[in-house]
């Protein structure tokens, strides 16, 4: 999940596109590794000493890909904000494909990649016409 973060933050692309490849590699990558990342994602406060010190650290960084991603996307004025809350919150809510995912479900893996990517990045409330 590291690498790929990183290659698509450092990348050429823009902060949009990019934020948009971060939903659909993490996604991706979550739903291939299901069950390490339930693991990791449920007993992470089991962990003591180096392993959790490590662990913390591999989230950090992956966590600050994200946020450069939206620190650049804001300067540039194609996102609204970015606060650390919203990068946060936006991996919180990846992370949590890895619970109510199923293989045989009604959507792919890109499919649920593009949905979600959807609703972070557009919204889910319906433009209203200005009158």
């Amino acid at each position: 999940m590291l690498v790929e973060a990183e290659q698509i933050a450092e990348g050429g692309d823009d902060p949009v596109t990019k934020l948009r490849a971060l939903i659909h590699s993490h996604v991706r990558l979550i739903i291939r590794h299901q069950r390490e990342v339930t693991i990791q994602l449920r007993d992470v406060g089991a962990l003591t000493g180096m392993c959790a010190t490590e662990l913390q650290d591999l989230r950090d960084r992956v966590q600050h890909c994200w946020q450069r991603v939206l620190d650049a996307g804001h300067a540039e004025g194609l996102l609204r904000t970015n606060d650390h809350v919203v990068t946060n919150g936006m991996l919180g809510m990846l992370n949590m494909v890895t619970f109510w995912y199923r293989p045989h479900g009604d959507h792919s893996p890109g499919e649920i990649s593009e949905i979600l990517a959807s609703a972070l990045l557009d919204g889910v409330v319906r433009a209203t016409e200005q009158v």
